[in-house]
């Protein structure tokens, strides 16, 4: 499966990863196809993330434990492809992002041929709707992708199921309690104030539909794509990234 080519990624490219259903698990395998080709990858996050595992990262560092930052990244990447870069703990378990500017700042150094920013939290669940200060898109940002996970379709809209479902009532016809449809995820991507008034200028947003393992959820996912506003959204991926990925403009 070339991811790659299904998101038009190529060297010199600051992608955000945000939305929902699956954004580490994206971020982590593009890396590894990226460092496949002999690239180095730096990956961060401008939102709180937990501690990187060996599968995620080959090194990660805590800017604010390194007294030249530019430094340590310059001297691991002499050892490594990919390299995670986070700000603080927080608590034990989860660590704080960076700022954007800093993402920026770092991505102005050309240390790394590709830069992979997990731009939003949605506490593992399939589905959100941004609140106002979401997604924090660095405005380098030079490729957006819009993960939802089709595994919500069908589901209820509640807390169980879906990262703040007021929000999802804000932005769309459907109550609390009811049951989401391919509508409700097209009105929530489509909505001028949800996702597309955070991208760059310039900035192409795709929408990845995650965990489209079978002939339903394949569906679902042609049905987003032809209603989708193709003003907004520059394309649209589906599939399952242990199975196969399909892709259309």
């Amino acid at each position: 499966m070339d991811l790659l080519s299904a998101f038009e990624i190529s060297r010199g490219e600051v992608v955000s990863v945000v939305g929902s259903g699956g954004k580490t698990t994206l971020i982590t395998e593009l890396a590894h196809q990226l460092t496949r080709k002999g690239l180095k990858v730096l990956s961060t996050s401008t939102t709180h993330a937990q501690k990187p595992t060996p599968y995620q990262t080959e090194k990660w560092l805590i800017a604010e434990e390194e007294p030249d930052l530019l430094a340590s990244i310059q001297k691991y990447f002499k050892s490594y492809h990919h390299i995670t870069v986070l700000g603080q703990y927080i608590r034990k378990d989860k660590l704080k992002g960076l700022d954007p500017e800093l993402v920026c700042k770092l991505n102005s150094y050309h240390l790394a041929d590709v830069v992979l920013v997990h731009a939003d939290g949605a506490r593992k669940k399939s589905f959100k709707a941004p609140r106002e200060d979401e997604p924090i898109i660095p405005a380098c940002s030079t490729r957006c992708i819009l993960v939802v996970g089709s595994d919500i379709i069908g589901k209820a809209l509640n807390e169980e199921n879906v990262h703040r479902p007021e929000m999802v009532t804000h932005f769309t016809s459907l109550q609390l309690g009811k049951t989401i449809t391919t509508d409700t995820i097209v009105q929530v991507v489509n909505h001028p104030q949800t996702y597309f008034r955070k991208v760059p200028s310039g900035c192409p947003l795709i929408l990845y539909l995650s965990k489209v393992e079978n002939p339903q959820r394949q569906q679902w996912a042609e049905e987003i794509r032809s209603k989708v506003d193709k003003t907004k959204i520059a394309k649209v991926v589906w599939g399952d990234l242990h199975l196969t990925l399909n892709s259309e403009p």
